[in-house]
């Protein structure tokens, strides 16, 4: 069986026999981290970990110890400084050249805030737009429409005689009022129906003092009538059950979109929309990795507690909901990679 090993440059061996391998650990060319493979396998491994290089490898860290203690004390030293670095490393961030974190500050906290908040305004505009798409279906459905009545109009009588221009003492039309007048009635509530007797239809508008927010309300059956929409020609009425369901659903996915965005978004990204364009992070006390159930527990508690931020950050630097979740806001940290 062959071998290659890399040393501390990365540069590769060519193959050596296990008596060759095992004659370098003796001469100290090789330590118990060089990386070393099957020459048939392209799987690297720090030699410690090959059993069959264990005995070879004790033996030659009791030679050491026993020519140069002080040598053998120093690599050991090397080695357990270098496990650690390993294991900090598993537990850090996914940043390259890792340096010690920054705690970010009230600034940047509220510049992300105010750009988070951005994101879920227009989030909750499109659900509101949803919404009124949707009662505006139900009201197809629930509006009684009745043709509009129509005037006949009789031809005025003409006066067949012929005036002279002479005797002709008519006056020139004035000219049509053009200027915009604004329509003050879609700003005003409209009236109440409580003892209706029939559905409304789309004649009931503003005609009749109908606006929308009016309610129609049936005196049998007990059934509540929103109207939504209304005009001087039309209106659409929806009944009331329609309208709080439309408006717990979209309640609902709202509350869900948020926790969703913020939970995932720290958990999987330990950052959100806004917390990367203004460069923080959020990560463990010890700088370690945040995941799902962490974040989720940061996401409920920062909005319960979040307006508690300006006073906790004054005081101690720190918001109340970061040390109920055992985390901290940092600002991101590494350099560029070129």
């Amino acid at each position: 069986m062959d071998f290659i090993i890399k040393d501390e440059h990365g540069n590769e061996s060519a193959k050596l026999s296990h008596k060759e391998v095992e004659q370098m650990i003796l001469n100290g060319k090789i330590n118990p981290d060089t990386m070393i493979r099957n020459s048939m396998i392209n799987k690297w491994n720090p030699i410690s970990k090959i059993g069959i290089f264990s005995d070879t490898l004790a033996y030659s860290e009791q030679k050491l110890a026993m020519e140069n203690p002080e040598e053998a004390e120093r690599k050991k030293e090397e080695r357990r400084l270098k496990g650690e670095a390993e294991k900090d490393a598993a537990y850090g961030t996914a940043f390259r050249n890792r340096v010690e974190p920054v705690p970010a500050g009230i600034v940047l906290r509220s510049c992300s805030a105010m750009t988070d908040l951005l994101i879920v305004v227009i989030f909750a505009g499109v659900i509101a737009g949803f919404a009124l798409l949707e009662s505006y279906y139900y009201a197809s459905s629930d509006t009684t429409w009745v043709d509009v009545p129509t005037t006949a109009q009789t031809p005025a009588a003409t006066d067949t005689s012929a005036a002279t221009p002479a005797e002709s003492t008519a006056t020139p039309a004035a000219e049509p009022d053009t200027s915009v007048v604004i329509d003050r009635f879609a700003f005003e509530p409209g009236v109440n129906n409580e003892a209706a007797t029939e559905p409304p239809t789309n004649l009931d508008n503003r005609t009749r003092n109908y606006n929308m927010g009016s309610r129609w309300i049936m005196t049998g059956t007990s059934e509540t009538y929103c109207c939504v929409y209304a005009t001087d020609t039309k209106a659409r009425w929806v009944k009331a059950h329609r309208i709080s369901g439309i408006i717990f659903r979209a309640y609902f996915i709202f509350c869900l979109g948020i926790i969703l965005y913020l939970g995932i978004s720290l958990g999987v990204y330990a950052q959100t929309v806004g917390m990367w364009f203004w460069g923080i992070f959020i990560a463990k006390e010890n700088n370690g990795e945040v995941f799902m159930f962490r974040a989720f527990v940061f996401t409920a508690l920062m909005i319960v507690l979040g307006w508690t931020m300006p006073l906790s950050m004054f005081m101690r630097g720190r918001t109340i909901y970061e040390r109920l979740a055992k985390v901290k806001l940092v600002k991101t940290s590494g350099e560029r990679e070129f």
